[in-house]
């Protein structure tokens, strides 16, 4: 009370109502040091949203806004405390958050079947993962909430355990399917709290094969029309697998160039002008069928899918002789080819990449390659530098021969100025009394 009445002490120059403000500004700090702890608004990570959280009585109160507005956040904030002090409303109870096996089931997994029913490859991927991340009662067992960087690392070492051979990229498959799990999760509400971070492993073995031309002309002689038009695009164009099996004629192929509209990412919207031996091979196919699906099959989907090749693929490498390959080792190839002769940036957008992080991946040059570009650099580094000797800037004045004829690119010694640049810095000034004296 004393301090209240301190408050209302009229002081000299303010008014009675200032200090009546101030002393119920001060009241209502008091309240919130009492009842309320520390608020604040926030965003998270990727969301466009301001989220609030404060605490009232002993329990922790968390909301999103569904605000962009930063003040608008605040003044929700403000509102939800103000209605709790007066009673209107109740601490609000929080969600029950759903096990890891539960929402990988009844959520995860239809959104995926939902929104990558076009993508037949993507989705046969999620199943298979899931699968293999409900098959630890552990790790599927948790709360989300519950779900941390630890018991990710201690599913890790499960693994390893039970399987001593399993590959590194096995176990980051199922960790590249954990993260974007946890983060619809949070922006759906299920996960209240931030979602872990989870990194994958190192030493995973990378898909390095590239063929040489030889090779490429063993495997194309021995493979039958469908698979050798198949081949080629990709050798040809860098397209992705699924990419060659949904093209259309209407939609994916016109005046020289293959239009992708839709891929994995927005970046693999592209277009690729094809080489004249794809227009042939394609040309042979329009006389099949002109309309629809380019390569039609009697499968579910209507068109070309993975099985389709997969056979002629294997009969076509044993046949050959070349080292065994999958098909998306000839997108490898063709990027990696690409490398030798496009900048980075040019590479990426007709790899139909995201990042260049992601286009580095897909080159694999090797040594003989990296020093005989290498050589090459040199070799054009020095006919520059002898250009630029040959036909650059002349200093001072032409000296003469011999014979009279001025001599190109020799300048002229001057002892004064020389030896003022090499005492007293680069700037080159008049020689007169003052420089030389101080030159002495």
């Amino acid at each position: 009370m004393f301090g209240l009445i301190v408050q209302f002490v009229q002081l000299p120059g303010a008014s009675l109502a200032n200090c009546w403000q101030h002393g119920w500004r001060h009241t209502e700090r008091l309240n919130r040091i009492d009842w309320a702890g520390p608020a604040m608004v926030y965003k998270q990570a990727k969301s466009k949203y301001w989220w609030y959280k404060f605490t009232w009585k002993g329990s922790l109160i968390r909301e999103t806004t569904k605000q962009t507005n930063k003040r608008t956040a605040e003044q929700m904030e403000a509102a939800h405390r103000t209605a709790l002090a007066k009673g209107e409303v109740g601490i609000r109870d929080r969600k029950i958050s759903p096990t890891l096996r539960m929402f990988l089931r009844s959520s995860f997994l239809p959104f995926y079947e939902t929104t990558k029913r076009e993508e037949p490859n993507t989705l046969r991927f999620y199943k298979c993962r899931v699968e293999r991340l409900l098959q630890d009662p552990i790790l599927s067992g948790l709360e989300l909430d519950v779900v941390s960087t630890q018991t990710v690392a201690d599913y890790v070492a499960r693994l390893r355990e039970n399987e001593p051979e399993i590959a590194v990229a096995t176990i980051n498959r199922d960790l590249a399917t954990l993260r974007p799990a946890l983060r619809l999760a949070n922006g759906w509400g299920d996960l209240v709290s931030k979602p872990p971070k989870i990194s994958l492993l190192d030493g995973e073995v990378c898909r390095e094969r590239v063929l040489g031309p030889e090779e490429e002309s063993a495997y194309l002689s021995e493979a039958s029309l469908l698979l050798r038009t198949f081949a080629t695009i990709i050798l040809d164009c860098g397209l992705r697998p699924d990419e060659v099996y949904r093209l259309r004629w209407n939609e994916n192929y016109r005046d020289g160039r293959v239009f992708i509209h839709t891929g994995k990412s927005k970046a693999a919207r592209r277009s690729v002008p094809v080489t004249p031996r794809v227009t042939a091979l394609l040309e042979m196919w329009r006389m099949e069928c002109p309309r629809g699906w380019m390569f039609p099959a009697s499968t579910k989907s209507g068109h070309m899918t993975e099985s389709s090749i997969k056979k002629p693929h294997w009969k076509a490498v044993e046949a050959s002789g070349v080292a065994r390959f999958v098909p998306y080792d000839l997108r490898h190839t063709c990027l990696t080819r690409w490398a030798k002769y496009l900048d980075p940036f040019t590479l990426k957008r007709l790899a139909g990449h995201e990042s260049l992080e992601t286009t580095m991946k897909y080159i694999h040059l090797n040594e003989a390659d990296s020093e005989t570009r290498l050589r090459d650099a040199r070799v054009k580094i020095e006919s520059e530098r002898q250009e630029a000797d040959q036909g650059g800037h002349t200093f001072g004045h032409t000296q003469e021969n011999e014979q009279g004829s001025p001599v190109v690119g020799v300048p002229k010694f001057n002892a004064a100025a020389d030896f003022w640049r090499a005492r007293r810095g680069s700037n080159s000034r008049p020689d007169d009394s003052k420089s030389s004296a101080l030159s002495n």
